[in-house]
């Protein structure tokens, strides 16, 4: 235990005194592109073309991010915020997929310079029967 609790104080200091990997560039890249859970999908009306989430914690939304969701089976959704809010929940706009009540809700945040990829809008569903 005392070797283990060496090696990593020393993984540590070596670090600091070597300076960082030489990486610098790619390092910024990789902070910049950050992914933060920040909540899960409270309701899903597909017909509507929007889903609630209800936030992690405090705060809003980040500014900045896409977000998708993705589901315990992997499956994804795009959403896009509209800013409307209510305590906790949040609403946005389906850009693609079909996403579950229950899927997790990550952000991620792009290098500077770079857009968010566009998606095409999900047509809502109307009720009802079609008549000519």
């Amino acid at each position: 235990m005392l070797c283990f609790c060496l090696s990593v104080s020393s993984c540590g200091l070596l670090k600091r005194s070597m300076g960082s990997s030489g990486g610098g560039a790619a390092e910024e890249a990789v902070q910049a592109a950050s992914i933060q859970r920040v909540g899960e999908v409270a309701s899903v009306h597909l017909d509507e073309g929007f889903v609630l989430i209800r936030r992690y914690g405090g705060g809003r939304l980040p500014q900045g991010f896409e977000f998708y969701t993705q589901s315990s089976t992997g499956d994804t959704a795009s959403l896009r915020p509209t800013g409307e809010q209510m305590g906790r929940f949040y609403a946005a706009d389906i850009g693609g997929g079909v996403p579950k009540a229950g899927d997790v809700v990550i952000g991620r945040r792009l290098p500077e310079g770079s857009e968010a990829p566009s998606v095409p809008t999900q047509a809502p569903k109307k009720q009802g029967f079609n008549f000519p």
